[in-house]
């Protein structure tokens, strides 16, 4: 992501202590407009993923629930 995504600020993967199969993928970006949509979007690594996607959630193996949300400035989010 520091390579190739300017603009990313943080990815984490949070493990669900109830459900070994479910996990929670919290993407942090600058901004929405061109950090995620222009940048993030249109890297290969998404494109690829983006690509089986359709495959894994047919198959039952994946399924996708999310929001978007805009950042409070509220919390430790923004400590480095």
């Amino acid at each position: 992501c520091k390579a190739n995504e300017p603009g990313t600020l943080a990815y984490e993967v949070l493990l669900s202590d109830k459900d070994p199969l479910q996990v929670l993928i919290l993407e942090r970006y600058h901004d929405k407009e061109v950090a995620y949509l222009q940048v993030h979007k249109s890297s290969t690594p998404f494109l690829e993923f983006r690509s089986k996607l359709p495959a894994m959630q047919d198959g039952g193996h994946v399924r996708i629930s999310g929001h978007s949300y805009l950042d409070s400035g509220i919390g430790f989010g923004d400590r480095v």
